[in-house]
């Protein structure tokens, strides 16, 4: 019935009888968190606290005060009474050491970031409340702080630290190349009478270059699992200077950028991800280099020339790699409709001989060599835009269907499929694939346009109707529910940020 407001004056009718129950205060609390009523929850939050003397409670008085602040219009109250009052109270637990845990210390934190006190939030994690936090953990909010306090060379350092413990996060590097950029930009010079070279920041493009390099021999010395982010790192710094995002000086030789993108393949080719993570690069190169480099990666690979046989999974993975690089560089553009065809057959051989590899796989499993059939059906795809006739569809649909057979798990297929269905007024066979895909929650109304857009129209009204029936149903009951869940389940956890994001 959604009469959230009962509910609470149903258990504070409750209280009135048992003022000390601990178990009716909780629940009238939650339902005080249920209907934003920040200043009741507040109220019985401290009531439950001097009653119980449990430090959630008291997180929860605070937690209370951080949520009249965040939606205080009134900026004075907020700045000047709220969140002072909120910093009170936590900066009286960390005096008395009485902080517990890591939600607590994130939840001081979080009060002194409203207040754009970065400063005391750097010298909080310092100190002993470092110890409620990760190693990694601190380093990150270390980083974030030295960030808005714009101290670039200590950001560096922390970065080149984070590194050297976790030297297959990507995100690391990032931050990394974007703090070298900072100092660079600032014309940084260190200390001249600074003789500890381990204290000394990256601030030029050579040394940045060095630093990676050295990370990427060791990856190269490690047989077991390479990571990938020194590599990509490499290219990220490649492509900052091609695009003249930071001055580079005088010193060091650029490698060259093809160079650094076929030592990636070569290293990385077999995985499904080396496309995705190099196409952004090949962006930099003129039509020359991108023909040279699709004649180096070839000659690498002799899978991907026609008649060649595939040996084992990671020879197709790199030719499936090599055929995204030659439709990505144009390359299937200058093929004539005729050519078009007779390539699309070519990768629907190499798909079907790519079956062999995946017959211990299970049936929700994709199979290995799914790309090239949807690498083939694009292909066709394209030879149909060009004759402009709705027949030549249907060969599309063959090969997909063909290729489904082998992967009745492989969304990707399904979804090209059912939507050339609809494309073409057969909303019946798409209808089926959505079934089967067993959409949940917001899918409904992201992939499940192909469905709403097309039934009514094309007079499938009971299709039509179901499909709605259970998108409304995610409606009326996500509403409410996701966000009192999320917000239920982050006070009684203490995720007490998660709060105020709902």
């Amino acid at each position: 019935m959604e009469k959230h407001s009962e509910i609470s004056e149903i258990y504070e009718v409750a209280l009135k009888k048992s003022p000390r129950n601990e178990e009716l205060c909780t629940h009238l609390f939650m339902s005080y968190v249920r209907t934003s009523q920040f200043k009741k929850q507040q109220q019985v939050a401290m009531s439950l606290y001097k009653m119980f003397q449990k430090n959630p409670y008291y997180f929860w008085v605070v937690m209370s005060y951080v949520l009249q602040a965040s939606v205080c219009d009134d900026e004075n109250i907020k700045i000047n009474m709220l969140l002072p009052l909120a910093e009170k109270m936590m900066l009286k637990f960390v005096d008395q050491s009485k902080i517990e845990s890591d939600a607590e210390v994130h939840l001081y934190l979080m009060v002194l970031e409203m207040q754009n006190k970065q400063k005391t939030a750097l010298e909080a994690i310092n100190g002993p409340l470092a110890t409620f936090l990760s190693s990694y953990a601190n380093e990150k909010k270390k980083i974030e702080y030295l960030q808005k306090l714009e101290r670039w060379s200590d950001v560096n350092l922390s970065y080149k630290n984070l590194i050297e413990t976790r030297p297959g996060e990507w995100s690391i590097y990032q931050g990394y190349l974007e703090s070298v950029t900072r100092l660079i930009e600032a014309n940084y010079a260190p200390i001249a009478d600074d003789n500890n070279s381990c204290a000394v920041p990256d601030y030029t493009v050579p040394m940045a270059r060095n630093f990676i390099e050295k990370m990427k021999r060791k990856e190269i010395e490690n047989n077991e699992r390479r990571n990938r982010a020194p590599f990509l790192a490499c290219l990220e710094l490649q492509k900052k200077t091609y695009k003249k995002m930071i001055h580079t000086s005088s010193e060091g030789c650029p490698d060259d950028l093809i160079k650094l993108l076929v030592e990636y393949f070569q290293l990385f080719g077999e995985k499904s991800v080396c496309f995705s993570d190099l196409f952004i690069y090949l962006d930099l190169l003129d039509s020359t280099e991108k023909s040279e480099f699709l004649e180096i990666v070839k000659s690498l690979s002799m899978a991907s020339s026609e008649g060649n046989v595939m040996k084992n999974i990671k020879e197709m993975s790199r030719a499936i790699t090599i055929e995204k690089f030659s439709r990505y560089l144009g390359e299937h553009e200058q093929l004539s409709s005729e050519e078009m065809i007779a390539h699309a057959r070519h990768l629907m051989s190499m798909h079907k001989e790519g079956l062999k590899y995946g017959n211990d796989l299970l049936p929700t499993d994709f199979q290995h060599s799914d790309d090239f059939a949807l690498l083939a059906a694009h292909l066709l795809l394209d030879c149909c835009d060009r004759s402009g006739h709705s027949r030549s569809w249907h060969r599309v649909i063959i090969t997909l269907e063909s290729a489904i057979k082998s992967s009745p798990s492989n969304i990707q297929l399904k979804l090209l499929v059912s939507r050339l269905y609809c494309v073409l007024g057969a909303v019946g066979p798409c209808v089926m694939y959505m079934d089967s895909m067993e959409f949940k929650h917001i899918l409904y109304d992201t992939l499940g346009l192909n469905v709403s857009r097309y039934a009514a129209p094309l007079g499938h009204f009971k299709s039509a109707k179901d499909f709605y029936s259970l998108a409304l149903k995610f409606y009326q009951a996500n509403k409410k529910d996701v966000s009192f869940c999320c917000k239920h389940d982050a006070v009684v956890c203490a995720i007490f940020k998660e709060v105020t994001r709902v």
